[in-house]
């Protein structure tokens, strides 16, 4: 079956507990890019869409 999700991320607070981290993800075919970039962010709270979902307590 086919969907139309292509990335699946993790984000978990850092030690400080004050930024989330990449945590890990799964990646569709040609997606490596993406998930070089992505293991370089950070996010602090209510930034970004990760901060954004942690501040708001749901997905």
């Amino acid at each position: 079956m086919k969907t139309f999700i292509r990335v699946v991320e993790l984000w978990v607070p850092d030690r400080t507990r004050m930024r989330l981290e990449f945590g890990g993800g799964l990646y569709s075919e040609g997606l490596s890019a993406f998930k070089a970039v992505s293991e370089n962010l950070r996010f602090g709270y209510d930034e970004g869409l990760p901060g954004k979902a942690w501040s708001s307590g749901h997905p």
